[in-house]
């Protein structure tokens, strides 16, 4: 795997701008977009230091660590998408200038001083037009969103978004360790040179009751 490769599962940084690229940490080199991580023995060339809001979850966070089998990534059926509507289909958005995509600004008051909802961009965090274009963090630049959330791939007794899956699936040789029981937060997989966790469908974080 080379940094390019690495690169892909990165976050845009849109709204975690520390998550944009690849960083090393312990001997080992880490991508992620919030969603789904992924660990590699360390690069040589990745020198960016592990973001700290992710330090104290890096130890345990990576292992089979639930009861669950080996299983291949399962067939999954051809998206079903709509046009993104956080930026109408281009994949790009800009920077709102007054708040900085930050989605909110500072208020000075006589004793306090506080955070108000940008009124630019309506909380929005990014314009129509501007000099500088990011990535959608919506659709990360594809311009469409998919659609029909409960079609999304069960893995085990938990679901996994069809777009995560895809993005696991081009790794070579991987493998998911399907949970058993639900009450599971992140599904633990393993590919030709490293391993990594995706993070399951909210709604199918719950309790096993039997």
């Amino acid at each position: 795997m080379n940094l390019s490769d690495l690169q892909q599962f990165c976050g845009s940084g849109d709204d975690y701008p520390d998550l944009a690229e690849p960083f090393s940490h312990e001997g080992q080199t880490y991508a992620t977009d919030g969603a789904l991580l992924i660990r590699v023995p360390r690069m040589a060339e990745v020198s960016k230091p592990c973001p700290k809001l992710l330090l104290s979850h890096l130890p345990g966070l990576l292992g089979e660590n639930y009861d669950g089998q080996w299983i291949a990534i399962p067939v999954l059926p051809a998206p079903s998408t709509l046009t993104c509507p956080n930026c109408n289909g281009s994949g790009k958005v800009y920077p709102c200038p007054e708040c900085e995509g930050e989605r909110s600004v500072k208020y000075v008051g006589k004793t306090a001083d506080w955070g108000i909802e940008c009124p630019l961009c309506k909380g929005y965090g990014h314009v129509d037009d501007g000099e500088t274009a990011m990535e959608c963090g919506n659709c990360q630049g594809s311009g469409c969103k998919e659609t029909n959330l409960l079609a999304n791939k069960k893995v085990g007794e938990v679901r996994v978004e069809n777009r995560l899956l895809r993005k696991i699936a081009t790794l070579p040789d991987v493998e998911l360790f399907a949970p058993r029981k639900s009450g599971v937060n992140e599904v633990f997989f393993r590919f030709t040179g490293g391993v990594g966790v995706v993070m399951v469908l909210r709604e199918y974080i719950d309790t096993d009751e039997g």
